[in-house]
């Protein structure tokens, strides 16, 4: 089968279970997380590979397999290095991308910033969303755009829906935010956009 990894300034892909690998070059960047929809569209993730702090996004996307990538359209931070460290889609139009705000340093992983989290209607235009956590967001999986899982560099595990909270059991709830033994609008309002630890 079709697999690709992500690497500093390139992805690697394998149509042979593994057997051998192919080099598909991105501009230059530090890429942590690639996702892919199908076996040529992918969108990998990363961060500045020098010291430039002009704020871009490195979201890249491919439509012919690596071949070629195209930077999607974000917003720049400015005065930031923002670096993202996974993506996961959907589908071919949806995702989440999520990371750290501010990078200070291109070679070391520390983040001095606030968690970053992206998202995309189109596959191409990505928009920042509120985060529920102050600190740099490691990983995302999204079973679809109205129920995603983040974890946070502090190993908070964050659960973010577009509906209301679980309903109350008898037993310890996570849910429960202020820990009053109900899962209730009040546990909402502790944490920002519906977001749950």
């Amino acid at each position: 089968g079709t697999c690709y990894a992500a690497a500093k300034q390139t992805a690697f892909k394998t149509t042979d279970d593994g057997a051998s690998w192919t080099r598909k070059a991105l501009p230059s960047g530090r890429y942590y997380g690639i996702d892919c929809t199908d076996t040529n569209t992918c969108w990998e993730v990363g961060g500045h590979n020098s010291s430039t702090s002009d704020g871009v996004q490195y979201i890249y996307k491919t439509s012919n397999g690596g071949t070629d990538w195209q930077l999607a359209t974000a917003t720049p931070l400015s005065g930031n290095r923002p670096r993202f460290w996974n993506v996961d889609m959907v589908d071919a139009t949806h995702g989440f991308a999520v990371g750290c705000s501010n990078a200070p340093d291109p070679v070391l992983e520390v983040c001095a910033g606030q968690g970053l989290i992206y998202r995309t209607d189109d596959g191409v235009n990505w928009v920042q969303i509120p985060s529920p956590t102050n600190v740099d967001i490691m990983d995302v999986r999204a079973s679809s755009m109205e129920d995603v899982v983040i974890v946070d560099w502090s190993g908070k595990i964050w659960r973010g829906t577009s509906g209301p909270p679980p309903t109350p059991t008898p037993t310890p709830s996570p849910y429960d935010v202020n820990n009053d033994g109900v899962v209730d609008i009040l546990d909402i309002t502790l944490v920002a956009s519906h977001w749950e630890p």
